[in-house]
């Protein structure tokens, strides 16, 4: 049974549902601003978008394409703002729909003027990890139960 189908939420990860509900609102605002800027610095120029092996291999086994990405990367949605590496590193997930399909790609900041492509995955793949409309974690699993 995974998250989705229970009226209750999942006893495996339920401290971490309610520490990410508590945080990320505040982190998602930050998140929005961080992402423009992000977006201003490419277009601008400032900035330096790296790719990491695994996006080019996800990318090539799934069913995007390049173009998909850019657009995300230009117009999609911040629904998460996470700190990794000792909080030194924000990831940004942004959704977007490509021909009807959602689309997540994971974005890490590494300083002000570099960022890593990560990934980019259907999140349909793992959708009782994701509400309808994939936009809020529901759960925070790492295998469907």
């Amino acid at each position: 049974m995974g998250c989705r189908q229970s009226i209750a939420y999942c006893p495996n990860c339920e401290a971490k549902r309610k520490r990410w509900e508590t945080l990320q609102p505040r982190y998602l605002e930050k998140g929005v601003k961080e992402v423009n800027q992000f977006r201003e610095g490419i277009c601008n120029r400032k900035a330096k978008l790296m790719y990491s092996t695994h996006y080019f291999s996800n990318l090539n086994d799934r069913e995007y394409m390049v173009e998909d990405v850019e657009k995300a990367l230009l117009y999609g949605r911040v629904v998460e703002r996470n700190k990794l590496v000792n909080e030194s590193i924000v990831s940004y997930v942004l959704l977007y729909f490509s021909k009807n399909k959602p689309l997540h790609v994971v974005v890490d900041r590494l300083d002000n003027e570099n960022y890593l492509l990560t990934t980019v995955y259907n999140p349909l793949a793992h959708s009782w990890k994701w509400n309808e409309t994939f936009d809020k974690r529901i759960c925070f699993c790492d295998s469907k139960h």
